[in-house]
């Protein structure tokens, strides 16, 4: 379904997919059952399936992983970004600096008005991409500064600044963000890394969707060898 409102250039679309109200899709790849809220801009961008994007949301050169979703008002550029993860809203992931040596900060495009300035002027501001794992929580207001790389299973607390790398599994939270904890013992979380559930198949995870609900370390792990032990080993297809 593709609203009458939205424009959709030089992108693929499946049937199973929603294009809401005002939005542009150019240039991009959505899987099935993928939304796009209203209003939504998506730009050489590569959307798995099940990916929601919410309203107003900017994604400029984003691969985003199966059944991730982002709340309102979140831009994203040039990252990529795992599979099930809860991205809420007036998120900003990946945008560029500004050359604070220069005598001004705006582009000279604002004081000339010559097209030929228009270019990006800092094409480094782009060349380096921000890696987000999977299962991955950034609360409200959270930012990301380009360049960076988020460790799966990472909770990011509401308005935080993420300056630095943040390890697999830590909870961090402030501006700058630093690591307060991690969810798990060190060991419990090689063995999530090792099983990376996330790429378990579909059908699968809902066949054992109570799993997550879970808030015992021991029960958890469990289960997972569990699982895993009936799929035949970690190295499962998606």
């Amino acid at each position: 379904m593709i609203a009458e409102s939205s424009k959709v250039i030089r992108s693929t679309i499946p049937r199973s997919a929603k294009v809401f109200r005002d939005c542009l899709v150019c240039d991009s790849c959505c899987g099935e059952s993928t939304s796009i809220g209203d209003g939504a801009i998506v730009r050489d961008s590569n959307l798995a399936e099940g990916v929601e994007i919410g309203r107003r949301n900017s994604l400029r050169s984003a691969t985003i992983g199966l059944r991730t979703y982002t709340g309102s008002d979140c831009n994203i550029s040039h990252a990529t970004i795992g599979s099930y993860c809860a991205i809420s809203w007036n998120v900003s992931i990946g945008g560029a600096d500004h050359a604070c040596q220069k005598l001004a900060l705006t582009p000279k495009f604002r004081i000339t008005r010559n097209p030929d300035d228009a270019i990006v002027p800092y094409p480094e501001s782009w060349s380096n991409v921000c890696r987000i794992g999977s299962d991955v929580w950034l609360a409200s207001g959270v930012c990301v500064l380009r360049g960076l790389t988020i460790g799966d299973g990472c909770v990011v607390g509401a308005n935080s600044v993420v300056t630095r790398d943040l390890p697999p599994y830590s909870i961090a939270v402030g501006a700058p963000a630093r690591v307060i904890r991690y969810r798990f013992s060190s060991s419990t979380i090689d063995f999530i890394q090792t099983v990376r559930w996330w790429e378990f198949p579909v059908a699968v995870l809902k066949e054992n969707a109570d799993l997550f609900d879970l808030t015992d370390e021991m029960k958890i792990v469990r289960r997972l060898k569990e699982i895993v032990a009936k799929l035949g080993g970690v190295n499962v297809n998606k």
